[in-house]
């Protein structure tokens, strides 16, 4: 660089003259740089005069990804590009250069071979100086270096990605000279190792690049692969507007994709690898960049609390170039892979299998954005909605306030998870109260099922709170965003005391289905008792029927037996030779009469006597029954009707 002053912080005080001479010339070198890395066919051109040779390498670079550490294996090993890493191989390479400060061929290969290139031939390494040197007697500079290694990476890929679809690579004839149409076959030892690599998937890049004054969507397809990747984000239209914040979404996975990312803004391995892995809720900062990771929730079925709430997880990695600038934010949307093993549920509802995948044929930006309504990304069309507001507050500020915007709305997913959980449970709540025992055995299940949820979206909270309160503690992103970061904490605290709420909530809807099973039975327990002593009542009433009967026969047999002792003793026909009866009473005046008489007395006394008799049997029967139902009532516990709903309204209030 150039010093910010005619008195730098050097301390040396240079002439306005010199500083200017110097302005102009740092101005013209950049412009030179930011025109050498725009020329995508030579680049790709160029890799292509040598790939042959450098195809081993990276074979043998993504072959061990499968089995090693994906850090280790091919992000330090090629794809680390940080400002630190980069310093680090140009200072060593260049320790040894000449007086005049030029490198040699061999220092130049030992700095090409860190990063899986080989030395190319003469023709190509002669157009590569031509083109990156600002002069033929000028040396290669750190910036050049860096150019030199990031575009010969990122040609690779792009060709890698071309190749994936098939078809031809073409170049200008102006680049190479030679006009040559190189066929996609040539990359085809490094594609086809590419191929191997998991995640290859149909996706979509959307770009935004947005001030407070405009905002321009676009869609990246396979055409335009290398304007992306080569090119750089318009300047702005007023001298004094600022540069334009540029948003790179990813929706889906694609490690080519990803890498291509990686080279051209310089991310760290470790946060790639975060990426690739789907870390958990996380916030670092690499040299310039920020990253976060979050573990998002979803509602992946809006319905009523009469439905199960059914929640779909999803994976977002951000990158933030740091201050002063803040004008780069890529946001990486990723199926939750570790979903359907995490989250407790019969079948794991993934937002990806939730909804459609996007088709593979290319769309243009409008119909692009009108239907990448995802459960992915959803959040990311709340976001460009809001971009696209006259009035709004994300254009007018950096990419740290947009970086916000991404957790915010993350974090507004998850109340609306936890607002669909509480609905649900107060249903449940009221069901059970209206129905007791009879509450249905699934529904008891889906409690508990989401006591294990709510577990879930507790640690996924606090690990996103984490997050937060460490961008807090970072003085350069909390100088503008400090309120903003706090109210999320609150949202997260809240949304964190709404699920240990509900997770007792849930237990104590057990207990109480418990509580009332407990009453049914003792209720059952309590009818079969009674139904037992109902027809041992009926028994003893038969058997007292029964016996009332047999006591009035006996009775009526005792009553007259006496008189049908009299009636056959003088009913029998004993006469004297005269023929006169020889029974004294036979032959009284009035015999007749007296018979009937002590007939009729013997009835009315026998009769008396009876009754009496049957009375006090009858009332030591009573006495004795009584007695023993008093018994029964003091053995017997206390279940009465008005207790029972006392204890069932208690629970949907204060017993819960």
């Amino acid at each position: 660089g150039i010093p910010e002053s005619p008195n730098g912080p050097t301390g040396r005080c240079l002439s306005q003259e010199l500083y200017s001479d110097l302005a102009v010339h740092h101005h013209h070198y950049e412009r030179h740089l930011e025109i050498v890395e725009q020329r995508a066919d030579f680049w790709c051109g160029l890799a292509c005069s040598w790939t042959p040779h450098m195809a081993a390498r990276w074979k043998r670079s993504v072959e061990g990804l499968n089995q090693l550490d994906v850090r280790e294996s091919l992000l330090e090993s090629v794809f680390d590009l940080s400002q630190e890493r980069v310093r680090e191989v140009y200072e060593k390479m260049s320790s040894n250069a000449g007086d005049d400060g030029k490198l040699s061929t061999e220092q130049f290969r030992w700095g090409l071979d860190k990063y899986g290139l080989q030395l190319p031939n003469d023709d190509a390494l002669e157009r590569l100086f031509d083109a990156v040197l600002a002069s033929k007697d000028s040396c290669l500079q750190l910036a050049e270096f860096e150019t030199v290694i990031s575009r010969l990476t990122l040609a690779q890929i792009v060709m890698f990605l071309e190749d994936e679809k098939g078809g031809l690579v073409r170049h200008d004839s102006a680049d190479f000279g030679s006009g040559t149409s190189v066929s996609s076959t040539a990359t085809g030892a490094v594609g086809s190792a590419f191929r191997r690599l998991p995640g290859l998937s149909p996706m979509m890049i959307s770009v935004s690049d947005y001030s407070a004054r405009r905002v321009a969507d676009q869609v990246v397809t396979d055409a335009q692969f290398r304007k992306f990747f080569f090119g750089h984000r318009a300047a702005p239209e007023l001298p004094q507007e600022p540069m334009l914040v540029r948003w790179i979404h990813l929706r889906g996975y694609n490690l080519n994709l990803l890498l291509g990312l990686t080279v051209k803004y310089n991310l760290h391995p470790l946060a790639v690898e975060d990426t690739i892995e789907q870390a958990p809720s996380k916030a670092d900062r690499y040299g310039p960049h920020y990253f976060t990771t979050i573990e998002g929730l979803c509602l992946s079925h809006k319905g009523d609390e009469t439905e199960p709430v059914r929640v779909g997880g999803y994976h977002v990695a951000v990158f933030c170039t740091g201050p002063p600038l803040l004008d780069t934010v890529i946001t990486i949307a990723q199926e939750d892979r570790s979903f359907a093993e995490d989250w407790p549920s019969g079948a794991a509802e993934s937002r990806g299998n939730c909804e459609t995948q996007a088709s593979e044929e290319c769309q243009p930006a409008a119909a692009f954005f009108a239907s990448s309504r995802t459960q992915v990304d959803c959040w990311a069309d709340k976001i460009r909605s809001r971009l696209h507001q006259p009035l709004s507050r994300v254009r007018e500020r950096r990419g740290d306030f947009l970086v916000y915007m991404v957790i915010d709305t993350t974090t507004d997913e998850l109340m609306l998870v936890i607002r669909a959980y509480i609905a649900r449970l107060g249903w449940l709540e009221a069901r059970l109260g209206a129905l007791g025992a009879q509450f249905p055995r699934d529904m008891l299940v889906e409690v508990v099922l989401i006591g294990r949820q709510l577990g879930v979206i507790s640690r996924r909270v606090r690990g996103l709170t984490r997050a937060v309160k460490k961008f807090i503690e970072d003085r350069d992103i909390a100088a503008g965003l400090n309120a903003y970061l706090q109210d999320i904490v609150e949202h997260l605290d809240e949304v964190s005391d709404d699920c240990e709420r509900l997770g007792g909530k849930c237990g104590a809807i057990a207990d109480a289905y418990d509580r009332a099973l407990d009453r049914e039975r003792e209720r059952g327990v309590r009818w079969q008792a009674e139904q037992a002593r109902q027809q041992e009542l009926r028994r003893a009433a038969q058997a007292d029927r029964q016996n009332n009967i047999l006591f009035v026969l006996t009775m009526v047999t005792t009553v007259f037996a006496p008189i049908q002792f009299l009636a056959g003793v003088y009913g029998m026909n004993f006469v004297n030779k005269n023929g006169r009866p020889t029974m004294p009473e036979l032959l009284w005046k009035r015999g007749y009469v007296w018979f009937w008489s002590l007939v009729v007395g013997y009835l009315v006394l026998a009769t008396f006597l009876t009754t009496c008799v049957y009375r006090c049997l009858r009332h030591r029967t009573a006495q004795e029954l009584s007695e023993e139902s008093i018994a029964d009532e003091s053995q017997a516990p206390i279940f009465g009707n008005g207790k029972e709903y006392v204890e069932m309204q208690q629970y949907p209030g204060e017993g819960v």
